[in-house]
């Protein structure tokens, strides 16, 4: 399943991190919120558009592991901005999200 993303915020459900795909086309770039975390969960973000950044904010208990690194509960991982940048992430267990794959620089966003 390929979504569009238009809006500045996104929350997308439990069933669109089934293997889906997020296309950020807002020029403000897409903030999304991602839902608790569960094993096998998975998605792909990728920016359409350019000039607005990518954040993955995890739920407040879970965190990213961005290349190896376990960023602290809560805190969202960042894109650069760049047209072509994407990520792509997998839920391991109830907490943490491992980044999978990724194009383009996405570095440690803090509390968001």
């Amino acid at each position: 399943f390929v979504q569009t993303i238009s809006t500045t915020t996104s929350s997308p459900d439990f069933l669109l991190t089934r293997g889906n795909l997020h296309i950020c086309t807002n020029a403000g770039g897409c903030d999304i919120t991602l839902p608790g975390a569960s094993a096998g969960r998975n998605a792909c973000w990728y920016d359409a558009n350019g000039g607005g950044v990518i954040t993955l904010d995890p739920a407040t208990g879970d965190a990213i592991i961005l290349d190896g690194v376990t960023q602290t509960l809560g805190d969202a991982i960042d894109s650069a901005g760049a047209r072509g940048d994407f990520v792509c992430i997998l839920a391991i267990d109830s907490t943490y999200w491992i980044t999978l794959g990724r194009s383009g620089t996405f570095i440690p966003g803090g509390a968001d």
